[in-house]
Order: structure tokens, then C-alpha cells, then sequence
């Protein structure tokens, strides 16, 4: 359903929320690694410590350039989506009062985002068009 869909978005932000938590794990454990290696040579000590901060950078890399953008997306397709649903929504309520069919159609365009809203007459212009007999 389109309520289920909707909350995808939510559950993948969590994921993108906790990743670098995730980084900061890996971090901690490759510096316990690194303790390991303390009376070692210095590449064994910079090789563990380079491998600590990877597990950070790749854990705030995948949050912030993979997931978030996708979760964005996902926002906005369902927040078309939704609009959508909601257009529809308001034109079936209106013919269901018993409103004029062009009521019904401007209550309908009203609930359409101001960027794509087409104007009152584009609108009515297109329903006479419509409705002409062919």
C-alpha cells in the first residue's frame, strides 16, 4: 500500500543514521589490532592504524554518499506520489458532495505543487476542449 511504501524512506535513513557509528566500531576495534602490534615494526603499527581509519571513512562515506541520496529519492517519488493521490483524492470528495464537476477539477488543482499548478484558465480551457463532442 501506498502508507507502507511511505515508510521505506524512514527505515533506510535509520541505516544511514547508524553507519558511521558502524565506522567508529571498526575504528575502535583497529586500534585494539594496532595495540596488538605496539612491539612490532612501524609499517605492521602504520598498516593496523591505516586499516582503523578506513572502517571510518567507509562507514561515513556509505552513509552520506550512498544511502542518504537514495533515501532522498525515495522521499521524493513518494512525495509525488502522495500529491498525486491526494489531486485524485480531493476531486472524487468533491463530486461526491454534489459539487460541479469544475469545482471538483479546481479543488483538484489547487492540491497540485506551485511549480507544476497549471493556471485557472490552462485548466478550464482544457476541460471545454475535452469535452467537446467530435
Amino acid at each position: 500500500s501506498h502508507a507502507s511504501e511511505a515508510r521505506a524512506p524512514d527505515a533506510m535513513q535509520a541505516i544511514a543514521d547508524a553507519l558511521p557509528a558502524v565506522g567508529i566500531v571498526a575504528c575502535v576495534l583497529g586500534i585494539i589490532v594496532t595495540m596488538g602490534h605496539i612491539g612490532g615494526a612501524a609499517s605492521e603499527i602504520g598498516m593496523a592504524i591505516g586499516n582503523a581509519l578506513v572502517g571510518t571513512f567507509l562507514g561515513v562515506m556509505v552513509a552520506y554518499v550512498v544511502v542518504n541520496p537514495v533515501v532522498k529519492a525515495l522521499q521524493l517519488r513518494n512525495g509525488s506520489a502522495s500529491q498525486y493521490l491526494s489531486c485524485i483524492r480531493n476531486a472524487i470528495e468533491c463530486g461526491a458532495r454534489g459539487e460541479p464537476p469544475m469545482n471538483a477539477v479546481e479543488f483538484a488543482r489547487r492540491n497540485i505543487d506551485p511549480e507544476l499548478r497549471p493556471t485557472f484558465s490552462e485548466v478550464n480551457k482544457a476541460v471545454k476542449e475535452r469535452g467537446k463532442v467530435k
